[in-house]
């Protein structure tokens, strides 16, 4: 578990996601801008990050106890929840989500998904800069999708108004599931060089692109967001921040209404592709069946 400075003033936000085989918490602080000095607008008051296999059940409760404890904090203290909703295992997905839409539901706060994918990326868009990574124009955040297949998302970085190499990173597709050779055959001529794969490392080891090998990181789900353009209206990448201090901005009680942006029933798991069991009824049905 890693741990930050004493909490500043701010609003703490718990973050959370079981869609691979780790389990990944986070205690964020969001500064208020007007107090932060020109500081980093999120901290990490706390961060653990497991590999659980099939324990997350098991797991979840109390190494979030566990967070809560090393930075004095109670759930009362909590005023958002981001959770990552996959893709990944379907299992894994709908516990994360599940857990994240019940406690915000019980708390009377809001709850953001957050794609599994998209905290890999941002994880790398933020390290991205580094000497080591050098002229990389694309990032490949990959999870495992079992049957010898890999979640995929493809973001592209866009020149920026003044500096040309620190444009914000674009989603340029729907993710995908794919097998790690067509993924490889996909980019295109000359750029493989320039992307920089994104995940666990017994996953990407192997593949002929240049790793950036990272487990899921629960607090990447806030923290990194603002330099990812999503193309949907979700409220993930660059519009996450500004939403939750809109709706802090508001100090009203009242509850999201279910289905707007920010409540439980608007945080759906993402799966991209037909959960196993499907598959296996539908060739119980139709061994042909592909």
């Amino acid at each position: 578990m890693t741990r930050s400075a004493p909490r500043p003033a701010g609003r703490a936000v718990l973050a959370l996601d079981t869609s691979t085989d780790v389990c990944a918490l986070a205690l964020l602080c969001i500064r208020d801008p007007e107090t932060s000095d020109g500081g980093a607008p999120i901290l990490t008051l706390a961060e653990v990050t497991v590999k659980a296999g099939r324990s997350h059940t098991r797991m979840l409760l109390s190494l979030a106890d566990q967070l809560l404890s090393a930075t004095g904090l109670g759930v009362s203290d909590l005023e958002a929840v981001v959770v990552g909703t996959g893709p990944g295992t379907f299992t894994g997905v709908r516990m994360g989500v599940a857990a994240g839409r019940a406690l915000a539901l019980s708390r009377n706060i809001p709850v953001v998904g957050v794609s599994t994918l998209a905290a890999l990326a941002a994880d790398a868009a933020s390290a991205v800069d580094s000497v080591a990574h050098e002229g990389i124009d694309c990032l490949v955040p990959v999870v495992d999708a079992r049957r010898g297949q890999l979640f995929a998302g493809v973001y592209r970085r866009i020149s920026g108004d003044h500096d040309p190499s620190r444009g914000p990173w674009v989603r340029e597709q729907a993710y995908s599931a794919v097998e790690p050779e067509a993924l490889v055959r996909s980019m295109e001529p000359g750029s493989l060089e320039r992307a920089l794969l994104v995940g666990d490392p017994d996953l990407v080891g192997d593949m002929p692109l240049p790793v950036y090998p990272r487990l899921v990181a629960a607090g990447s789900l806030l923290r990194g967001q603002g330099l990812l353009e999503e193309p949907d209206l979700r409220l993930g990448g660059s519009r996450l921040l500004p939403w939750l201090r809109g709706r802090w901005a508001e100090e009203s009680d009242t509850p999201i209404d279910p289905g707007a942006p920010g409540s439980p029933e608007a945080v759906r798991p993402l799966y991209v592709r037909s959960p196993d069991a499907d598959v296996h009824i539908t060739r119980m049905r139709d061994p042909w069946a592909r």
